[in-house]
């Protein structure tokens, strides 16, 4: 019920795939489809594509199980981020350097400033260490290692749905005035790509909907019934 703990949360959304013959939708998106949103939507400050799943993490004495999550450069930019030490990362950093949670950071070197410069490697990879965020912060579904990928995703399929995307609206926008010029974005895709984006639209969900749909209208009758 409370509001979520991301500057500027009201102007966070998440972007889903829906089809408007069938009525289904997934909450994903191709990388394609993203790419040319994060182009084109004007309302859109920033959009950035992400990944991820619990995932061995190798030190350079210890392994541990962490929630590995790929993200772009874009990331930062739609949370706002600050790292508490170092810094973010950019697009020539993909897939050589990482950011991981304070948590991670003191319970694996003993504290922040001792992170950074580490070496961990996640699915043989090799990643520096540059920056640290807060320990508030651990999206999506308390992530400790966010590692660089780049803003070009490397799948180009149209009806592979390998990604999550979470964006930012302008200040100002409204969820209705995006989803409109969202409404005609996906009818020019639609156009250029007649088969694999039939009936496919793309929508914006306010990230505090996504994330408490399931829970939030039990919450509120629970609310009412307790009231009652």
């Amino acid at each position: 019920l409370a509001p979520l703990p991301y500057k500027g949360a009201d102007r966070l959304a998440v972007l889903d795939t829906h089809w408007t013959d069938s009525g289904h939708t997934s909450l994903r998106v191709t990388g394609p489809d993203a790419v040319d949103v994060r182009d084109q939507a004007r309302n859109m400050e920033a959009v950035s594509l992400y990944n991820g799943g619990s995932l061995g993490v190798q030190l350079h004495d210890h392994s541990v199980y962490a929630v590995v999550t790929w993200v772009d450069a874009d990331f930062a930019r739609v949370f706002s981020l600050q790292p508490v030490a170092g810094h973010l990362f950019t697009d020539s950093d993909a897939h050589r350097a990482a950011l991981v949670s304070e948590q991670f950071a003191k319970n694996n070197f003993s504290s922040t400033q001792g992170a950074l410069g580490q070496v961990l490697h996640v699915e043989n990879e090799p990643l520096e260490i540059v920056g640290v965020l807060p320990a508030a912060f651990d999206f999506p579904a308390k992530t400790q290692v966010w590692e660089a990928s780049s803003l070009q995703p490397e799948s180009k399929s149209r009806t592979a749905f390998n990604y999550k995307a979470v964006g930012r609206l302008r200040s100002g926008v409204s969820f209705q005035t995006a989803q409109t010029e969202l409404g005609g974005i996906s009818r020019r895709l639609e156009a250029a790509y007649p088969v694999e984006n039939r009936k496919k639209q793309i929508v914006a969900v306010p990230l505090q909907n996504a994330l408490t749909e399931d829970v939030r209208p039990t919450l509120l009758l629970l609310c009412a019934t307790v009231g009652l």
